[in-house]
């Protein structure tokens, strides 16, 4: 049994029904794997999850309330607006009640054990903190006291297993757990997934169904990703109408060289869509499939930056850039830059089919009459340079 403990930037950054969580569902199924949890994991994820969307709601009520003090509205518009911002407020009572339910709900999908810090350990916690040792960064980093903690849930789990791998971003933490020979760490599922073990894990559960090795060798051929190529490139992939916001896209300042308050992209041109390219193929259980898929694209992004900085930028850039509004020392701008995106496509079979009456049906995925169902899923957006 592959042991697997998740900290809780993997849980906030995945959720819970990701293609990757929907890999370790069927390798827990399998029994390939035992997930472990700690509790003050759940209750992080939790807490950060509710007050992020409190606040998300909060700054939508504020903003219709501001619609209101327009005066442009009619009263029944007004009574509408009211209605909306009622309902909404409302969802934050007890939304972390309601949080619990479906964080409970999953980690039993997923056969998780959540793992108790026994109290006694906080006179060795607070220790550390006072001298800066294991999990603190420095001494007196409060920041660091959830990993403290779940560094001594790591110590309960590995005094019953071999070996633990942990799925972990923090880059000290991380650090202070690869002294352990007993440990693996992988900076998230999917490098996870890649690791040896992992992967034959993996691949011999695939290799108990004939038919769904059938169905991946299809997917793997040139054919294949000949038609995949012509969905991304269709309407049905609905690539024409995305949303992706600054947490969508890595580290836009760098590329940009601005100070970045928003970044947002709304819509790819199908026609500046090239090197499109794919890797692995993942069976995710109830006859759906899973694609890896890059590309490149030009698109337009709509920026909010602070307006000395925009001036500071050199004059022949400053020309290709589209200048929409400035309020005091912040300013709104259209550029257009070079992005990769990088998705998976989800394919869903929706009938029995054949290996060999794939090829059939996937002359139609860009329409509507093919029994194969596709929902293209970008998770990252990279700026590769500016046009």
């Amino acid at each position: 049994m592959i042991n697997i403990l998740i900290d809780t930037n993997i849980i906030l950054q995945e959720g819970f029904e990701s293609r990757q969580m929907q890999i370790l569902a069927r390798l827990v199924y399998d029994e390939k794997v035992q997930v472990f949890i700690p509790e003050i994991v759940k209750r992080e994820f939790l807490t950060k999850k509710a007050s992020g969307i409190s606040s998300d709601i909060q700054n939508i009520c504020k903003k219709v309330d501001n619609f209101q003090k327009t005066k442009l509205f009619s009263a029944k518009q007004n009574e509408h607006l009211d209605e909306m911002s009622k309902y909404l407020k409302g969802l934050t009572i007890n939304i972390l009640e309601s949080f619990t339910e479906s964080f409970q709900a999953w980690a039993d999908k997923i056969n998780a054990s959540i793992i108790e810090v026994d109290p006694f350990c906080l006179e060795n916690v607070l220790d550390d903190y006072f001298a800066g040792n294991n999990a603190f960064r420095r001494a007196k980093s409060r920041e660091d006291f959830p990993d403290a903690f779940i560094m001594y849930a790591i110590n309960e789990v590995l005094e019953y297993c071999d070996s633990l791998y942990v799925v972990i971003k923090d880059g000290h933490f991380k650090e202070c757990l690869d002294v352990n020979e007993k440990i693996t760490t992988s900076p998230s599922l999917k490098d996870l997934f890649a690791l040896p073990q992992i992967e034959e894990a993996i691949t011999a559960l695939d290799a108990e169904s004939e038919r769904i090795q059938s169905i991946k060798s299809f997917m793997a051929t040139e054919e294949c990703r000949e038609m995949l190529s012509g969905f991304i490139n269709s309407e049905q992939s609905n690539l024409t109408e995305v949303y992706f916001d600054e947490d969508d896209i890595s580290d836009p300042a760098t590329i940009l060289e601005m100070k970045i308050f928003s970044a947002l992209i709304e819509e790819i041109d199908l026609d500046e869509i090239y090197d499109v390219d794919f890797g692995k193929i993942n069976f995710l259980g109830d006859e759906t499939y899973s694609v890896e898929c890059f590309f490149i694209a030009t698109v337009s992004l709509d920026i909010t930056t602070d307006y000395g900085d925009y001036v500071h930028l050199e004059e022949t850039r400053r020309k290709n850039i589209e200048f929409i509004s400035r309020d005091d020392g912040i300013c709104e701008l259209k550029e257009s830059v070079i992005c990769k995106f990088v998705g998976n496509i989800e394919l869903v079979i929706m009938e029995r089919l054949k290996p060999e009456e794939l090829a059939i049906h996937f002359n139609y995925l860009h329409t509507d009459k093919s029994p194969i169902f596709a929902d293209f899923q970008i998770n990252d957006v990279i700026i590769l340079s500016l046009t």
